[in-house]
């Protein structure tokens, strides 16, 4: 029965080629979406050049400046915040006003880090971490050059007190609720402010549905938990006196329990931990899924950690892993000793 057989050995083929026909439609689509996304970015990253260049020259005159390493990682954080955002925007299915207002506030959102703060707030440590949104917000509606470039790229028809509005509540919430270390930053500072009578400064989660504020938050909040993320975090604390102390603190509870914990594995936990709290502000799966991709790329990788007193080390990501294990079961062993010394 020759022919049943090959008949049967036809209609197998026919499927098989069906199913690799479909996968490479499938293929196709995919590629043509990541080329239309692409290509839709591009164009959108060219209109914002001017932006781009106006935040350039205001860091390269601030004391960002002093520091080449430091502004080199301000510039590249600009331009990764602007390439996720509009990513994130399209990926969504925004309109093409939101999508421009996404663009703008990626390309603007750390604009006042590196200025001078308010005469009235001059000597409080770490205020323009905390402050340059909401000066941010407070210069779009003011600095007539910058009006004129953002109209450049939102068109200048849609300028106007409703898209200001936006662009405002995106800048003033970038930070959402100041996650990890930041959160410590910001009590920090607000403390010195009531001292001097002046109020404190909030950093608000976006309300529900301002999809600008939103995915400027989901951007920003990537790039903290991202490797780039990281290595600024270590950079931070390793010239800030406040977050030297802090590391040096936990060293210190880390040798009670006989564990080296070095200054740079002391401010790579505090960088991890940052972009878990990140993750954790967030109440969309899809945002928290997104946000695990970036700490997972971070825990994957090598850091170095530069600092006056011992020159640059390298910081395992998975040496510190092991190291956070056995300080908490040391932890935990010790607490239930002195539980069990307190009942006898």
């Amino acid at each position: 029965m020759p022919i049943p057989n090959k008949l049967s050995e036809l209609n197998e083929q026919e499927g098989i080629d069906e199913k690799k026909n479909k996968n490479a439609k499938v293929i196709s689509m995919e590629e043509k979406k990541k080329e239309m996304i692409e290509r839709k970015k591009q164009e959108l990253i060219e209109r914002c050049e001017k932006l781009i260049s106006y935040v350039d020259r205001r860091y390269e005159k601030s004391s960002i400046a002093e520091n080449v390493d430091e502004l080199r990682e301000f510039k590249n954080h600009i331009r990764q915040i602007l390439d996720l955002a509009i990513e994130e925007g399209i990926e969504r299915n925004v309109s093409e006003k939101e999508l421009d207002l996404i663009a703008v506030v990626a390309s603007l959102h750390d604009i006042a880090k590196g200025d001078n703060p308010p005469e009235e707030m001059d000597g409080i440590d770490n205020v323009m971490v905390v402050l340059h949104g909401e000066l941010a917000a407070k210069e779009v509606a003011e600095n007539e050059e910058l009006k004129e470039i953002i109209k450049s790229v939102i068109g200048e028809e849609n300028f106007n007190k409703e898209s200001i509005q936006v662009l405002q509540n995106a800048f003033r919430s970038h930070m959402g609720p100041s996650p990890g270390f930041m959160k410590n930053i910001l009590d920090d500072v607000n403390k010195k402010l009531t001292k001097r009578g002046l109020a404190e400064i909030k950093h608000p989660f976006p309300e529900e549905g301002a999809i600008v504020s939103e995915i400027l938050l989901t951007a920003d909040m990537y790039s903290l938990a991202s490797p780039s993320g990281v290595r600024k975090v270590l950079e931070i604390r390793s010239v800030v006196p406040s977050f030297k102390e802090e590391d040096m603190k936990l060293s210190e509870e880390y040798s009670f329990y006989r564990i080296n914990l070095s200054l740079g594995e002391a401010a790579l936990i505090s960088a991890f931990e940052s972009g878990k709290s990140a993750r954790d502000m967030f109440k969309k799966k899809e945002d928290q899924d997104f946000l695990q991709k970036a700490i997972n790329e971070s825990e994957s990788q090598g850091f170095q950690y530069n600092s006056e007193e011992g020159g640059i080390t390298e910081v395992s990501p998975s040496l510190v892993k092991e190291k956070m294990i056995a300080y908490k079961e040391a932890r935990e062993q010790n607490n239930a000793r002195e539980k069990i010394n307190r009942v006898a």
